[in-house]
């Protein structure tokens, strides 16, 4: 019973812990599209260097820890893997392959805004960010990760 109540707290410190280092980023003005979008092409940027920095480590598990909950890879063998459960195909490339030099190239990126017209808030919107980034290793394959991120504005009542 205490192994209970002493994991329940633990539980409890860690979701208040990020509830309050997730509270500036709440509090932060209103975004425009192009704000959100050049802060989503800055985390894509940081992300995709961090990525060829663990592939060179083969930290290969952390690899797939970089990814949000619906990026998708389409393997350089035209199979499609889940972003954060890639880990296996990145250590095959590594480890079997022996492949090197992994790059990851920006392809595509979209911006959409959404007028949500749920009273009481008629000018709340939605941003959605759409962007594919190539990647490619030594021996000439390449193959596609795409991921989406979405930012959702609230208005604030008077």
């Amino acid at each position: 019973m205490k192994r209970i109540i002493a994991i329940s707290i633990c539980l409890v410190f860690v979701l208040s812990a990020s509830t309050i280092l997730l509270a500036p980023e709440k509090m932060e003005k209103r975004l425009t599209l192009e704000e959100f979008e050049k802060k989503v092409l800055t985390r894509i940027e940081n992300r995709n260097a961090k990525l060829e920095s663990l592939f060179v480590k083969h930290e290969y598990d952390m690899m797939a820890a970089e990814f949000t909950r619906y990026a998708t890879i389409k393997t350089h063998e035209k199979d499609v893997v889940n972003g954060q459960d890639s880990a296996e195909y990145w250590r095959s490339l590594g480890e079997e392959l022996k492949a090197t030099d992994l790059r990851f190239k920006l392809k595509s990126f979209y911006g959409w805004k959404l007028m949500l017209n749920d009273p009481p808030c008629p000018e709340e919107t939605d941003f959605v960010i759409f962007e594919i980034t190539k990647f490619s290793f030594k021996g000439g394959s390449e193959g596609e990760e795409g991921s989406g991120y979405r930012h959702r504005v609230k208005c604030i009542e008077d």
